[in-house]
């Protein structure tokens, strides 16, 4: 973090937040592309198994 003159940074005691993620494509058009996106978002994602 870059210090800047009034402005404080504290760190948060909060749970994590959870995000939502949706993917929408046309099954019969997915490429290596989309292929390779879902896989990368369902390793980032991957608690998360809807997709």
């Amino acid at each position: 973090m870059l210090p800047r003159r009034g402005v404080a940074f504290v760190p948060l005691d909060a749970p994590l937040l959870r995000i939502e993620l949706g993917v929408s494509y046309r099954c019969s058009r997915a490429t290596g592309v989309v292929s390779a996106f879902l896989n990368v978002a369902r390793e980032a994602f991957s608690d998360t198994r809807r997709f």
